[in-house]
């Protein structure tokens, strides 16, 4: 089985610095979920110390799939590009998409490399590390928490005012409003306010809904996936002082158990269609995508109902697309999900969505490289359910019937006594 190990040999001292192997099943499950990878680096895997970067991909029903593993002798920029440069041939040999996303937490050597060996890709920070950072350097600079007239901790007013601006910063939707909350978060402690704004702010691109959100993220933003992989590889190590190769060892009972589960997952649910799943307008797409999909898109069946439901009691007829207003919505760009807009487009239109709306990220099987994903769909071709068969009912004689002829019930063949035949 080949495992495409690479590894990187100290001329001088003749001592292994830095080793890649990815599993060949993982490496075809990564060629069906290419656009998003997860990465970070574990610690106390081995004897030598060496740190372990986890590269993981997500599929469309966020289940994480750990493609590669990369013992480096340092979190130096050099060993991160000698890692990503090892991702990028591998990815190019096997003919695998470039990603479209990929999430780190805010190790500034890693995100250089990224930035040369995957310049296209888009690079966002882990909203949860940023979260806990800020949680860790802020909370020195406000008043502690008060005790509570039932004797417990009541959180102090002007750090939860501090921790509101924070999140309503995040969540600015425009840039003018991101402007707006800015100042408001200015408000605050200066020390906060600079850390702040000096350590996470400086990469507003890679946290700001306003910037985020014009890109495609799939609901992607943190790196708590891959933190549960490496809580899962280390219960197959089991011990933190074993050597390379039993390292090694141990991680081929895992890969299998992973991969199991990753397919008996996506079969059972392409084999039970949810109820609510369950919509005409579906039926184009429904075992093509993952659920999670069209979860999204039912919620945008929402919106559209809302703004039918207003537009016609408005104007006391039928909503148009014009009732609807200029689409500015954001939810293509980011998630790969088409708008209520769209929506309403499809259902006045041949009365489905089709897949060609979804991105191939929410793929079950992805489409081969050169193909498209477009289905042809006319409606007078699409072919109904057969209608339901009307029964005769239960035959003359049969129990509990009457006989129009003698006007008795027939008795059963079970209260048939011997004698009677």
């Amino acid at each position: 089985m080949n495992f495409n190990p690479r590894e990187d040999v100290n001329p001088q001292s003749k001592r292994l610095e830095r080793l890649f192997f990815a599993h060949p099943e993982a490496v075809e499950l990564w060629k069906q979920h290419p656009d998003v990878i997860l990465m970070d680096c574990t610690y106390k895997t081995n004897r030598f110390r060496m740190p372990l970067l986890n590269i993981c991909a997500v599929t469309g029903s966020k289940k994480t799939i750990q493609i590669a593993l990369c013992f480096l002798s340092g979190e130096k920029e050099g060993s991160y590009q000698w890692a990503m440069e090892c991702l990028q041939e591998l990815q190019e040999k096997m003919g695998i998409s470039a990603p479209v996303l990929i999430v780190t937490d805010r190790e500034t050597a890693l995100m250089k490399a990224l930035d040369s060996v995957f310049p296209e890709s888009v690079h966002l920070l882990c909203t949860w590390h940023v979260n806990m950072n800020i949680l860790a350097n802020c909370r020195k600079h406000f008043p502690k928490d008060q005790l509570g007239e039932t004797g417990t901790d009541v959180v102090h007013p002007m750090w939860a005012e501090f921790l509101k601006d924070w999140a309503s910063l995040m969540d600015a939707a425009t840039e003018a409003e991101y402007t707006l909350h800015l100042i408001q978060f200015r408000t605050h402690s200066k020390a906060a306010t600079a850390y702040v704004e000096a350590t996470w702010l400086k990469w507003k691109e890679k946290l700001i809904r306003y910037w985020v959100d014009s890109n495609l993220h799939f609901g992607v933003r943190v790196t708590s996936p891959i933190e549960g992989c490496h809580a899962v590889l280390k219960s197959y190590l089991k011990v933190s002082t074993g050597d390379l190769k039993g390292v090694f060892d141990r991680l081929q009972l895992f890969w299998p158990n992973q991969h199991r589960n990753i397919h008996d997952a996506a079969a059972q649910e392409q084999n039970k269609i949810k109820h609510r799943l369950n919509k005409p307008y579906f039926h184009l797409v429904q075992g093509l995508v993952y659920d999670k999909a069209l979860i999204l898109i039912l919620r945008e069946c929402v919106k559209l109902y809302k703004a039918k439901e207003e537009a016609s009691s408005r104007e006391q007829r039928p909503a148009t697309r014009a009732d609807l207003g200029l689409c500015i919505c954001t939810i293509k760009a980011s998630m790969g999900i088409p708008c209520f807009h769209t929506i309403f487009d499809r259902l006045t239109g041949n009365g489905h969505i089709l897949p060609e709306d979804i991105h191939p990220f929410w793929w079950y099987k992805r489409p081969e490289q050169g193909t498209t994903s477009e289905i042809a769909v006319q409606t007078a071709g699409v072919v109904l359910n057969p209608a339901v068969v009307r029964g005769k009912g239960r035959p003359k004689g049969a129990k509990g019937r009457k006989s129009k002829s003698h006007g008795t019930t027939c008795m059963s063949p079970a209260s048939t006594s011997f004698t009677d035949i």
